[in-house]
């Protein structure tokens, strides 16, 4: 995945260009950004060749 279109993710209504087929409104990861952010946390992404992305969430 480009890393302009990771970056978009975390984007309310954004979906990446291979999940268009299925199903789902672009919200998943929204939501977790923003509950991260409610509990002074933050919401990020990593991505490797042998899992592929990550979602890192940090919290205090």
């Amino acid at each position: 995945m480009p890393t302009r279109a990771q970056a978009r993710l975390f984007e309310r209504f954004s979906r990446a260009d291979t999940s268009r087929s299925s199903t789902g409104h672009g919200l998943g990861l929204a939501l977790v950004a923003a509950i991260a952010t409610a509990h002074h946390g933050t919401a990020s992404l990593a991505t490797g060749p042998d899992f592929g992305i990550e979602v890192i969430l940090p919290l205090p």
